[in-house]
């Protein structure tokens, strides 16, 4: 059995951070979920630009989608659209028998509207309309200006992953966020049931920033460098707390 399996009798979900067309053509992400349980995946735009650079999986795609779309972000969200839909509907059973909370896929809005609400509303509508699946995620950055659109997005009832969280401040924040959402749907008088939602705490760029201050002070504090490799488990540890 293999460690990411020894996640699932724990009933941990188990995600792939990397989306790239050839993983399903031939078959290798269908392995991963069965052989390891991989349940989930997720996308953006960095995650793209490298497998477009990195194979040749995007050369035909790209030859017949340009003359259609002739305008780079156009192409871009055309080549998303279909590598969102192919890993959507790879994970559409896991979905369902998992009375979907498993088998979702997550793509994010566009980085500039991380501080504009209205906008970042209507973008995560549009994505969720564009690509029209129900086991896809819209990923909003958990700023200042992200909280409100992840409250109405939720009552809206579109799947949210709440991204960019560092600490366990802004995690409660989020969940508020949530909750107010989840309320405001039901007094809508509109089912919560199906709503999915993930709350991306991110504690290994905690712990990667965390560990060069340590070891700058390594030499004169001997306590700074058992710390170093620790940050991470004790930042999600105080989150979970939460």
């Amino acid at each position: 059995m293999s460690p990411l399996q020894r996640l699932r009798e724990f009933g941990q979900s188990p995600w792939l951070d990397d989306l790239r067309r050839g993983m399903f053509l031939d078959g290798r992400f269908r392995r991963l979920m069965e052989e390891d349980g991989i349940c989930g995946i997720t996308s953006n735009p960095t995650i793209l630009a490298r497998a477009i650079l990195e194979t040749d999986d995007y050369r035909e795609p790209i030859a017949r989608l340009s003359t259609r779309y002739p305008d780079n972000v156009a192409l871009y969200e055309a080549l998303l659209r279909e590598d969102i839909r192919l890993a959507a509907d790879t994970l559409r059973p896991v979905y369902e028998s998992s009375g979907r909370t498993d088998g979702l896929v997550s793509l994010e809005i566009s980085p500039e509207l991380a501080n504009d609400t209205p906008a970042s509303i209507r973008e995560a509508l549009r994505l969720w309309q564009a690509m029209d699946r129900p086991n896809i995620m819209i990923k909003i950055p958990a700023t200042n200006a992200g909280l409100p659109v992840i409250r109405e997005l939720i009552a809206l009832g579109i799947n949210v992953n709440a991204t960019l969280i560092f600490s366990p401040a802004r995690y409660v924040q989020v969940a508020e966020a949530w909750q107010q959402g989840l309320t405001a749907r039901l007094e809508s008088g509109q089912s919560i049931e199906h709503i999915a939602s993930v709350a991306s705490f991110f504690v290994s760029r905690i712990e990667t920033l965390a560990d060069r201050l340590l070891a700058e002070r390594a030499g004169t504090n001997p306590d700074a460098a058992q710390l170093q490799g620790k940050v991470a488990v004790a930042a999600a540890k105080l989150a979970y707390r939460e």
